[in-house]
């Protein structure tokens, strides 16, 4: 093995390593909803997140500010850039109705104010009603590891490492 291979080998592991540890403070957490999360969580903070819905985790994120990130998830106003969780359901929920998206990007389905608009804004109440844990990760690249870690983990449903 190479000495470069051997070093980022040792890198990774020692990343890791720290994986069980942090995905067990996650758990812990006492859930909050959105409006405790001002007094718990203070501002600028970096880490990993887990929406509950109905006691279940459905969705892990990562962030480097908690408590912005975790507002615009369910924020009336946000878009879907910034409340990405609600779109992925809002989408969902569409197709559950019988409604194509198939083909659509993000910005098609944000512009259609008819039928998918709607289900963008229920979508956005529900997640704004969800409890949420969280666990501080200030380090980008453990906060990375530990978001596919703790979605396999918690087998989230709206977690797809899928790319376009």
């Amino acid at each position: 093995m190479r000495n470069q291979d051997r070093k980022a080998r040792k890198n990774f592991d020692n990343h890791a390593a720290k994986l069980p540890t942090y995905f067990a403070t996650l758990e812990a957490c006492v859930p909050a909803t959105r409006s405790e999360l001002a007094k718990r969580i203070p501002k600028d903070t970096a880490g990993i997140y887990a929406f509950y819905h109905n006691d279940q985790p459905v969705y892990v994120g990562r962030t480097r500010d908690l408590r912005r990130r975790l507002g615009e998830h369910g924020r009336v106003g946000s878009t879907h850039y910034s409340a990405s969780f609600a779109f992925l359901r809002a989408r969902r929920a569409a197709e559950a109705k019988g409604h194509v998206l198939t083909g659509k990007s993000r910005a098609e389905l944000s512009d259609d104010k008819e039928i998918f608009k709607p289900f963008f804004v229920s979508e956005k109440a529900v997640v704004a009603s969800m409890a949420v844990r969280w666990v501080v990760v200030d380090d980008a690249v453990t906060q990375a590891l530990l978001e596919v870690y703790a979605a396999l983990a918690l087998e989230t449903e709206f977690n797809s490492f899928v790319t376009s």
